[in-house]
């Protein structure tokens, strides 16, 4: 087929550039429990109820009328692209 090797060359290059812009491995971590969201290639925090920011770094409960102590969100392990495939 002529032309193989160009057109083989092209899709590796289409592919890596999807990659780079629809991986998660390029958002930084949601903290507080929250959970990684990439959504037309933008990085989202979704947040779980007490908390809000980009990366749910603020506790709510100091502006609303949450008398409960401030909880405690236990994290385990260490952050890690979710494909196993992927190289970051």
């Amino acid at each position: 087929m002529p032309d193989a090797n160009t057109r083989i060359s092209n899709l590796k290059k289409a592919t890596a550039d999807y990659v780079a812009e629809y991986n998660v491995c390029k958002c930084k971590p949601c903290q507080n429990g929250g959970t990684l969201a990439l959504i037309d290639g933008k990085c989202i925090c979704l947040c779980p109820h007490l908390f809000e920011g980009l990366a749910c770094q603020n506790f709510k409960g100091d502006k609303a009328k949450y008398s409960g102590d401030r909880p405690t969100v236990r994290h385990e392990g260490n952050w890690s692209c979710w494909s196993y495939w992927s190289s970051c």
